[in-house]
């Protein structure tokens, strides 16, 4: 609104003039003076000013006020979809004020509609639930000022002491109510993160991951495979750790990004302001598949939300949509930023179930494919350039099949094996229980050790001879000694029973380390025998 609309207002004969007269303010000669809501209807952004005249009129009428505060807002300050119609909105305003008709409840619905409020889902011209709530954190630095203003100006008896602060002010005044935004959401909003002056930096890529980057770079989706504790899923987090940068993992993660922003705000297009703001560089996720994970939990879905006399349906980005809708904004602000999805046991789901359309979208890159549902207004997804989708798979789970190889013509395959140097170059108590834990690797190791691709992709890996917490060397080789007889043991034998092994191999480690033959036996006696031999070796170092 425009000064000069706002004039205009003012003259106009009608019922509500006295109510349109309170919504400014005026010097002792009548004139009209420049404050906040003046200056941003002005000068400001058109949707931030929009929201801020449904403020001023929230505050010239305490019926309104109190309709927001009781009626439709919980009480936290969030509003609630469930009445956000105008049946619901009619019930409300009765409780409040006599003789008040179907019109008022209208003009209720619509002052939401014309402040940005709401994307209202409509029945003909009536309001009838909420399609989206829109952002309105922006607008909270506005109302603050609009508060003070409007206190400095007021006839209130008992005046705040000008010391008082304008956030708490408006809080107590319940004007977090009128913006869909709980205290802390508020308190978060009135002040603003500046933005970065230069992007967050990241170190050159380290050796270890070398071979990982230039396949992402290549091929922009990878699966690590291998057998169980080889370091799969930690080789894909370090990835992340360090296309996060000095930003941190935390920082970039895109759970720790939504929660930073209000509820009804957490859309790809507040996250990618957020990214560019603090100048990360990555955004990240991570998921995991399972055999009854679908279509509708990785992509896009139908979420139930409430609405006058039932439940309807809106569609939903679900974890790669949404990353991919950043990524097509990020690309668009000129941003570098990596888009990193991690997809742990990625051949445990149906893939072709999963990933639908998205078969194509992988491997076009930048080119939109009609899905089912409209999100965003659109019922098209474009999988960007910057999106990396990296994935681990468990090549000795017998339950599952193969991974699709639709999906394998598309990814890029790193083998990952059980590595003797990790464990040598783990933090150990002391030389001991290194030298105990190594001589138990290699002990294992030898169960594997042929050419034969199928049993060699069933070797255990490294992380089930890692430390565990102790005290001491005595502790540690405790904690190893349980590992191996509640983690390892077990699995060796279900191996040879299915033939997997050599039988005779497994008894020749059984004897080395004086365990007690038989599968009846206790695992606490395993676990008794293979604490003797640890110590043995230990001791031998020692």
């Amino acid at each position: 609104m425009t000064e000069k609309q706002a004039r205009a207002l003012l003259e106009e004969e009608r019922a509500d003039a006295a109510r349109v007269r309170e919504l400014f303010l005026f010097d002792g000669d009548g004139g009209l003076i420049e404050d906040e809501v003046v200056r941003l209807s002005r000068d400001g952004d058109p949707s931030t000013a929009a929201t801020l005249i449904l403020v001023t009129r929230i505050w010239a009428d305490r019926r309104l006020a109190s309709l927001y505060e009781t009626g439709l807002t919980t009480p936290a300050g969030k509003l609630r979809s469930d009445r956000i119609n105008k049946t619901s909105v009619l019930s409300l305003l009765s409780e409040l004020q006599d003789n008040v008709g179907p019109k008022e409840a209208s003009n209720v619905l619509g002052y939401m509609e014309q402040a940005r409020l709401i994307d209202p889902q409509k029945v003909g011209p009536e309001i009838v639930g909420i399609k989206t709530q829109l952002p309105t954190s922006a607008v909270v630095p506005s109302v603050v000022r609009f508060v003070q203003e409007r206190l400095r100006y007021s006839t209130l008896a008992v005046r705040p002491p000008d010391s008082a602060d304008p956030v708490d002010l408006a809080l107590g005044l319940g004007v977090n109510h009128w913006v869909n935004l709980t205290p802390e959401e508020f308190r978060r909003a009135a002040h603003p993160e500046p933005v970065a002056s230069a992007p967050v930096q990241r170190g050159p890529v380290p050796d270890n991951l070398a071979v990982l980057h230039g396949e992402l770079r290549r091929r922009r989706q990878v699966v690590l495979q291998g057998a169980p504790g080889v370091g799969k899923t930690h080789v894909a987090m370090e990835y992340v750790a360090w296309a996060s940068g000095a930003a941190g993992r935390q920082a970039s993660h895109l759970a720790s990004l939504l929660e930073s922003l209000p509820s009804h705000e957490r859309t790809p297009t507040r996250v990618a302001d957020l990214i560019v703001t603090r100048g990360l560089t990555a955004v990240w996720d991570i998921v995991q598949f399972h055999p009854s994970y679908g279509y509708e939990d990785f992509v896009r879905t139908l979420a139930p939300r409430p609405s006058e006399g039932g439940m309807t349906f809106v569609p939903e980005h679900r974890p790669f949509s949404f990353l991919a809708a950043v990524g097509v904004l990020l690309l668009e602000r000129g941003s570098e930023a990596d888009v990193v999805l991690v997809v742990d046991e990625v051949n445990r789901a149906d893939i072709s179930r999963v990933f639908g359309e998205l078969l194509y979208g992988l491997e076009y890159r930048g080119q939109p494919v009609a899905t089912p549902h409209v999100v965003d207004g659109s019922n098209s997804l474009t999988v960007p350039s910057n999106l990396l989708l990296l994935a681990t798979m468990n090549t000795a789970d017998r339950s599952i099949a193969l991974i699709d190889y639709a999906l394998r013509r598309r990814f890029t395959f790193l083998s990952l094996a059980p590595d003797r140097n990790v464990v040598s170059a783990a933090g150990w108590q002391s030389a001991g229980d290194k030298a105990a834990a190594l001589a138990l690797f290699d002990l294992v190791a030898e169960q594997f050790a042929t050419e034969d691709p199928a049993v060699s992709a069933l070797a255990i890996g490294h992380s089930y001879f890692l430390p565990v917490p102790a005290v001491d060397e005595a502790d540690s080789l405790i904690g190893l000694s349980r590992r191996f007889a509640f983690e390892v043991y077990p699995l060796l034998q279900e191996y040879a029973a299915e033939g997997l092994v050599d039988a005779t191999r497994l008894a020749t480690l059984t004897a080395a380390m004086g365990l007690p033959a038989g599968p009846a036996v206790s695992q606490e006696v395993v676990g008794s025998a293979a604490l003797n031999w640890l110590q043995q070796q230990a001791t031998a170092v020692d």
